[in-house]
């Protein structure tokens, strides 16, 4: 079936005009987190590189904030070609395949330095495919993680790493997390959820344990524009949006004019 989206995707000439029809700026909702600047905090979750550099350069044409995108070597030639004109975050998918924990951490590493020069920040997620227990052992999961900002501290250049939680979670498990995270370095959390209500719940008790002073992400299938609204209301930083399954990736417009116009009539109530 003919799409006029997958034609302005496939054709960079085309990109001038995708820009005209999907991209705009709205009112007061320019952000600020951990050290990025984005012009709107709705941001593109999970893409994946099957289409290549183009998908990165046409998600940032279509309105979004900011893009998450596959983390691997297989993206690494993809992610040098993209032009987005938005902040590019990588997806590092941890996962063991029944190997030795000091071999996942070592492979994890070196996939994170490798990537490093050519995304703007890093999510740090384990493969849910891979039922290994060990991806679900907070020790485990610190002693990556801190690899990882060991890492970090021999760049030249500082960029953000972002721990992803999906849920349902052992609450243990997210207090360790969630103190880990803030003591250590991480520069903020992503809640990730096939149910908007589940992940809605989480980042609940995330900001009541944080104080709403950490930045927390949601990554969840919104539906419409009074959901967002609802989950910034709750103390959200950013929200990823993710498409339901079999579903085409959601267009951020219509949400974010939602939400432009709560900010509008908050400043200007009605005499």
């Amino acid at each position: 079936m003919f799409s006029i989206s997958l034609f302005f995707l496939r054709f960079p000439l085309f990109r001038p005009i995708r820009r005209f029809l999907y991209s705009h700026n709205f009112f007061g909702l320019e952000k600020e987190a951990f050290g990025l600047s984005f012009k709107n905090p709705l941001g593109a979750a999970g893409t994946s590189m099957k289409d290549g550099s183009k998908i990165i350069n046409a998600l940032s044409d279509f309105g979004y904030g900011f893009i998450e995108v596959e983390g691997s070597r297989e993206s690494l030639d993809e992610l040098k070609a993209g032009e987005s004109a938005v902040p590019v975050f990588a997806n590092i998918a941890v996962t063991c395949n029944n190997r030795p924990e000091d071999e996942v951490i070592s492979t994890t590493d070196r996939l994170f330095s490798t990537l490093y020069d050519f995304a703007d920040a890093f999510v740090v997620s384990r493969n849910t495919l891979d039922s290994n227990p060990l991806l679900m052992d907070e020790g485990f999961v610190c002693d990556l993680l801190d690899r990882l900002i060991s890492t970090r501290l021999s760049e030249d250049t500082y960029k953000p790493i972002l721990l992803k939680l999906h849920v349902p979670i052992d609450r243990g498990m997210l207090d360790t997390l969630i103190d880990y995270s803030r003591l250590s370095g991480i520069d903020g959390i992503i809640i990730e959820g096939d149910s908007l209500e589940k992940a809605l719940k989480t980042l609940s008790d995330v900001i009541k344990k944080t104080s709403g002073r950490f930045p927390v992400l949601v990554s969840a299938p919104f539906t419409n524009a009074q959901e967002v609204s609802d989950a910034f209301g709750k103390g959200a930083s950013l929200l990823l949006l993710r498409p339901f399954k079999g579903s085409p990736i959601p267009r951020p417009k219509a949400y974010l004019r939602g939400v432009e116009d709560e900010i509008l009539e908050k400043e200007n109530p009605q005499q």
